[in-house]
């Protein structure tokens, strides 16, 4: 049986029995009271492996799964019929569902295995991810036209409350995960809190901090982090610990 059975296998049982708690052997041997505790799960967490571009498709359908002919989109938590995808002979069909990079790739994934990264893909409206772009995340703007609880402006996109928190720890992870260390073409990201020129830097740390404090950790949330897991064996450890965040980017909520 090849990997890609093997996990559509696997999430098929997770989808029927619908589990979702934290790995506590996958953190075994993290020392969360030590000052080292960023190094430490970045080394655990950048043990990853990465599916082709083409089945993250398919990873969409299960992480953003509603039923057996449907998924929830992100940010406007619309119901939509998997088979809607806008790619190929339908890549420009406005109300169909594509694929959003939280960390736009344009911040330094493009050209890395970090584009392919499921932690930071989400299932969002074609036309939705369009405006979205790669502004970086902050308050305030216009109410936009189709994702009624969005705020955006030329530079920056408000999502709804219900996933301030999400989008936090998703770039939390990607900060954690890529410092340049593998010398094998990882970026380094970071995340800071001013725009700057540098493509691997993406602004509004502080607006993010905030958000994680207000917007806890959710079940969607969870079972989401559960299917990456399976389909790319690591996990966000801020969404399992989310007390950890404090902890690594030194803040309290």
């Amino acid at each position: 049986m090849n990997n890609s059975k093997l996990i559509i296998l696997i999430i098929g049982v997770f989808l029927t029995t619908q589990a979702s708690s934290v790995d506590e052997d996958y953190y075994s041997e993290i020392e969360a009271t030590s000052g080292s505790l960023g190094q430490q799960l970045h080394h655990l967490i950048k043990t990853q492996r990465y599916i082709s571009y083409k089945m993250v498709w398919k990873f969409l359908e299960d992480a953003h799964q509603n039923d057996s002919n449907s998924i929830f989109l992100f940010y406007t938590n619309r119901i939509m019929s998997k088979t809607d995808k806008a790619s190929g002979v339908n890549q420009a069909e406005n109300d169909f569902w594509n694929r959003e990079h939280i960390w736009p790739q344009s911040k330094g994934l493009k050209g890395t295995d970090a584009r392919r990264d499921l932690h930071n893909i989400v299932a969002v409206d074609r036309s939705v991810n369009s405006s979205r772009g790669n502004k970086y995340f902050d308050e305030g703007g216009l109410p936009h036209s189709e994702c009624k609880e969005c705020l955006h402006n030329q530079d920056s996109w408000e999502p709804p409350d219900r996933v301030k928190g999400d989008i936090a720890r998703i770039i939390f992870y990607m900060d954690l995960r890529y410092d340049g260390d593998d010398f094998t073409g990882t970026p380094d990201l970071v995340a800071i809190d001013i725009s700057s020129s540098d493509k691997r830097y993406l602004a509004g740390l502080s607006t993010l901090l905030k958000w994680h404090c207000q917007d806890s950790v959710d079940d969607k949330e969870r079972r989401r982090n559960e299917v990456v897991s399976i389909y790319q064996g690591n996990r966000n450890p801020f969404v399992d610990y989310p007390s950890w965040a404090e902890k690594v980017f030194d803040f309290n909520c």
